[in-house]
């Protein structure tokens, strides 16, 4: 049973933005069965490898897409970016070196970037991509 279903509110119209939001989804509900299984440290270490591989990834392909058409909000979108990897560099830094992380904390991130930027800034540039034919 997935912890978060994809739903089509959080997609931007843009088929390789959205299977990388989807991916998003499929790394938050391992998250979450990891931790039902109480299995904490596993759940906690690919929570956090998982989230590192999704923003180079996906960050990467929205700020190419903002470079190439000349998105007018890339420098805002792109400091949430760099805020959302140093968030989860925190994370990882923390949980190797034995220091508390509890997955609240995660899930409370992960919660607010869902909430705030997956339907907030990120619909904000689907428009705009969908005027310039992204698709």
């Amino acid at each position: 049973m997935a912890f978060f279903d994809w739903d089509d509110k959080y997609s931007v119209g843009i088929m390789s933005i959205d299977q990388q939001h989807k991916k998003l989804f499929e790394v938050i509900s391992n998250f979450y069965e990891l931790i039902r299984q109480k299995e904490i440290n596993r759940a906690m270490s690919e929570v956090i490898e998982g989230l590192i591989g999704y923003a180079e990834t996906h960050f990467a392909t929205e700020e190419d897409y903002m470079k190439r058409y000349r998105y007018p909000l890339y420098e805002r979108h792109q400091a949430k970016h760099a805020k959302f990897v140093e968030e989860i560099t925190d994370f990882q830094t923390r949980f190797q070196a034995g220091k508390l992380v509890i997955p609240i904390e995660i899930a409370n991130f992960l919660k607010d970037w869902l909430s705030n930027h997956v339907l907030e800034e990120d619909q904000r540039y689907a428009p705009f991509f969908q005027a310039k034919g992204l698709k």
